[in-house]
């Protein structure tokens, strides 16, 4: 097995831009994409491999895809990322159900980046 990849070895500005790409595109969707070592230290986005695709919010698929604990962290941060973007929205007299769109990236079975966006629709 090989040794885990320092995080600090990849850089992230690429891989945000590069991954926004893919959730500028989505509507209410998770993306997972895998790439080799090799690809990510080399910033190459060219060989992206999608290993799932599911609605947001859909952590069953997720976990069947990579594990009940990757599920249950993202699950998480989804979480806190719609409790941020509600405060934000807490002036506005609308309720409003929020879906996250978000691309990950992982190597090798380990957790690289991510990058998401949001949709909201209002709630009558």
């Amino acid at each position: 097995m090989s040794s885990k990849i320092d995080l600090n070895d990849i850089d992230i500005d690429y891989w945000t831009f590069d991954l926004g790409g893919y959730t500028d595109n989505l509507y209410k969707e998770i993306i997972i994409f895998d790439i080799t070592r090799e690809d990510l230290l080399n910033n190459n986005g060219d060989n992206l491999k999608e290993i799932g695709r599911m609605d947001s919010g859909d952590w069953d698929t997720f976990a069947s895809i990579l594990s009940e604990d990757e599920a249950k962290i993202e699950k998480k941060e989804t979480e806190n990322y719609i409790n941020s973007v509600k405060e934000d929205d807490r002036d506005d007299d609308a309720e409003y159900k929020y879906y996250i769109n978000t691309t990950y990236l992982y190597c090798e079975n380990q957790y690289i980046h991510s990058v998401s966006s949001y949709e909201r629709e209002e709630v009558y």
